[in-house]
């Protein structure tokens, strides 16, 4: 398994996918602490998950028609540079008053969109990258790391929310994470 990470292709993506996902998954402890926070309602937490996984359910066919047809690294550029704007909106969001959760709640919807383009286009390159009896391989080295980042980054930042207090913060590193994944 480890051998893929030869293939310097893969190996860059594999990192920038560390990148991001690593920023991503600090985010999602933040804004559910956030939704918390501003509405003091578990159905609002409820809600703001659905609405990050909705897009993958609803238009994943479309974005995998869509990946299929344009050129695969300008979509994961192009959906990681719009994830960093959103998740960055979140910080000024996030002091709208009244108005503040549904923003939030848009934001994440529109962030699901963008991921919906990225993750089929991210999986097409991948299996371009690595040779096809080498693809159960990759697939279980990306599930480990997967499963190792989402980890490190929800350990991370309740670390910073635990001596900071501060989720923006964690809404900037998400949003260059994406920025140096799109780079």
């Amino acid at each position: 398994m480890l051998s893929l990470l030869r293939i310097p292709d893969l190996r860059t993506l594999l990192v920038a996918d560390f990148i991001s996902d690593f920023g991503s998954a600090a985010t999602v402890l933040a804004v559910q602490l956030l939704v918390l926070d501003l509405t003091g309602s578990t159905a609002a937490l409820g809600l703001t998950a659905v609405l990050a996984a909705l897009p993958s359910v609803t238009i994943g066919f479309v974005a995998g028609g869509v990946a299929d047809r344009f050129n695969r690294r300008q979509l994961m550029i192009g959906a990681n540079l719009i994830r960093a704007v959103l998740v960055l909106l979140i910080i000024p969001a996030s002091k709208l008053g009244e108005v503040a959760f549904p923003a939030i709640a848009v934001l994440t919807l529109l962030q699901g969109i963008a991921g919906s383009f990225f993750s089929p286009s991210n999986s097409a390159v991948i299996a371009r990258l690595v040779p096809e009896d080498r693809r159960v391989n990759i697939g279980s080295l990306r599930q480990t790391l997967l499963i190792v980042t989402n980890v490190l980054g929800v350990s991370f930042a309740g670390i910073v929310l635990g001596l900071s207090g501060n989720r923006d913060l964690l809404f900037a590193i998400d949003s260059v994470s994406f920025l140096v994944a799109g780079l």
